[in-house]
């Protein structure tokens, strides 16, 4: 018993719901991503121009002939800030939409037996399984995914390698299948890679 507790070959309950809680957050993430960029820096705007824009907000005369304003610039800034605002708000209703309803984890091992589960967000870095995870030798035991899986197989045999022959190894969301695609290492016994789609 100490042995396999000091190696941990038997995890914990709080360690495998942090390991879930990873794998469902890198699932997010590239949801996220995909959405597009939400970053706003000032670092398209000098301090002069900064400056400038201060003292036409507040009222106040410039002091100096270096201080001017280009309309044309500081329209396109502004333009780039507001998408950035779009996308929060996108990722944000996609996020619920894709993970705040029950979706399928399906998860591919060396082997190519797939660990299948249904899971749903129910809070911040909280989440409950809906259907518990099975393991499938094949995945058409699965008939409710078989056609969601031949689908994925035919838009990606010709893009990348399929793990257990139908889940593509590579880490992207996918807008026309509206799955995400992820791993963080090589399928092995333990490690998966992984498909998340909505149910």
């Amino acid at each position: 018993m100490a042995t396999i507790k000091r190696v941990g070959a038997v995890p914990n309950i709080l360690t495998m719901n942090d390991k879930k809680l990873k794998i469902i957050g890198d699932a997010i993430g590239l949801l996220n991503g995909a959405m597009g960029n939400s970053g706003k820096t000032s670092s398209e705007l000098s301090a002069d121009e900064i400056q400038a824009l201060l003292c036409a907000y507040l009222g106040e005369t410039p002091n100096g002939n270096h201080l001017t304003i280009d309309a044309i610039k500081c329209q396109k800034v502004l333009d780039k800030y507001n998408e950035a605002d779009k996308v929060v708000v996108r990722r944000v209703e996609e996020t619920k939409r894709f993970f705040g309803n029950p979706f399928y984890m399906i998860g591919s091992d060396e082997y190519g037996h797939f660990l299948v589960g249904k899971v749903k967000i129910v809070g911040d870095k909280q989440y409950e399984i809906v259907e518990p995870f099975k393991r499938y030798k094949d995945i058409t035991e699965r008939e409710d995914l078989i056609p969601v899986m031949t689908m994925t197989k035919l838009a990606n045999e010709s893009k990348y390698s399929l793990q257990g022959g139908y889940i593509p190894i590579t880490d992207k969301y996918d807008e026309n299948l509206d799955a995400v695609f992820f791993y963080n290492t090589r399928a092995t016994h333990y490690d998966y890679i992984w498909m998340v789609t909505p149910c």
